[in-house]
């Protein structure tokens, strides 16, 4: 399973959606699943079904390492990103200059970060007078070296 994220820039005189995606490769959208996002964005717009045509880009965004199943941490990183500063976004998005947007070292320690986070907001719920009763939270994390092992071997 691979994640991407789709971004929708609703302009009423030019709407754009980008396809940000990590694994590198992959510079066409798949028709179908942009016929379901679009029609997912005029559902949202109260059923006004305008069928205006959206341009779609796939603009070169950080990737994650070869061997890798880090796509659903760039896909937080991605959109962590446009939620700080959507105006830059937009503006390098439309050039295509997303390639060095962030280092891509700076997603090394992400998941065991997001876990410890996870299980911390856990035990704040568990304290007295928390609303959850008490259980042990066990999150397993993967060594990248063995990931990569195992993927290897799976060719």
């Amino acid at each position: 399973m691979h994640y991407y994220l789709l971004v929708a820039i609703c302009d009423p005189e030019s709407p754009k959606l980008y396809c940000l995606e990590s694994l590198g490769g992959n510079r066409a959208l798949n028709p179908p699943l942009t016929s379901k996002f679009i029609e997912v964005l005029e559902y949202l717009q109260k059923g006004r079904c305008t069928r205006t045509k959206i341009a779609t880009y796939v603009p070169q965004v950080p990737r994650q390492r070869e061997f890798s199943n880090d796509c659903g941490m760039f896909c937080l990183e991605y959109a962590e990103r446009i939620v700080r500063d959507p105006i830059s976004f937009e503006i390098n998005a439309s050039k295509d200059s997303l390639l060095n947007w962030f280092p891509t070292s700076s997603l090394d320690n992400k998941r065991s970060d997001l876990a410890e986070y996870i299980k911390k907001q856990s035990e704040i719920q568990h304290l007295e007078g928390g609303f959850v009763e008490k259980q042990d939270l066990d999150l397993p994390l993967a060594d990248p070296a063995t990931v990569r092992k195992q993927v290897g071997n799976k060719k």
